[in-house]
């Protein structure tokens, strides 16, 4: 019998296909679209709330819990959302270990960025009076702009992928804030192309949803939050009768749970160690 401590570190490698993903987790949700929406919508709002992420913690948590809820086949509702404080303290942890690492790359790149930025005023300056920017000025401002607001971009997809996975850990694995910052980091390394591709594809889907002002499938796969979550689904192996205490204790409160009660199937899930 497999070490359940090691068994709640197990995680797929390779099962996270971004065109899967957001197919399954569409097909997850599309009956009670508006429902998940408005979940995702009230959870967002919640999180930012307050400042240094306080509540963004409990609030995606309690997203998650309602995914999971619908992978057991039980009714959703927004009391489910507000369940995710069950999971305040170690959701917390995470979040401010997120915050630390955005703020490790981010402030040097914001340094460089302002310390660039007043060069080119300053060198301005001599100018005469009232007299336009001269051409030279004007690229090297643009070039900045296009240096700089790619970067900040590719390095904050790089973080989102990382901690993809943290806060469904917090819930699903009962992981305190450190482990599941340090196992989503793991598998999102075992995970790479998939994660990389789902985030470039949903960033896309989300500019053209944006631009078509669509809510279909195609184009809400972001903005829908659980329809996102689903690599979570993908990447880890269902938890056992055992490891899922918590969230049972957390859903019977509205709903009837059985244990034994299969979730819908996940095709291509192939379990693996870490």
């Amino acid at each position: 019998m497999r070490d359940m401590n090691t068994d709640r570190f197990a995680f797929n490698r390779r099962a996270v296909k971004p065109m899967v993903c957001l197919s399954e987790g569409w097909q997850l949700i599309k009956d009670d679209y508006w429902l998940f929406l408005g979940i995702t919508f009230v959870g967002a709002l919640l999180g930012g709330m307050a400042p240094l992420g306080i509540l963004q913690g409990p609030a995606m948590c309690g997203i998650y819990l309602c995914l999971l809820t619908r992978l057991l086949n039980l009714p959703v509702s927004f009391n489910t959302l507000f369940k995710g404080f069950d999971y305040f303290l170690q959701s917390f942890i995470a979040t401010l270990i997120m915050i630390a690492v955005a703020m490790v790359f981010m402030v040097p790149l914001m340094i460089v960025y302002f310390i660039a930025f007043f060069s080119l005023i300053a060198a301005q300056a001599p100018q005469a009076r009232n007299a336009p920017p001269n051409e030279e000025f004007l690229w090297s401002f643009v070039s900045l702009y296009a240096v700089f607001i790619p970067t900040t971009m590719v390095i904050s997809m790089a973080i989102h992928a990382l901690f993809l996975f943290t806060y469904p850990l917090t819930v699903d694995r009962e992981l305190t804030g450190v482990e599941a910052v340090k196992l989503s980091m793991r598998a999102a390394f075992g995970n790479f192309f998939g994660v990389a591709g789902l985030i470039l594809l949903t960033v896309v889907l989300s500019l053209l949803g944006v631009m078509a002002a669509t809510s279909g499938p195609s184009f809400s796969c972001r903005s829908t939050s659980p329809c996102w979550r689903w690599p979570t689904v993908k990447c880890f192996p269902r938890p056992t009768r055992s490891q899922i205490g918590c969230v049972s204790s957390t859903l019977r409160t509205t709903s009837r749970w059985n244990p034994n009660r299969r979730s819908p199937a996940r095709p291509g899930s192939s379990r693996s160690g870490p």
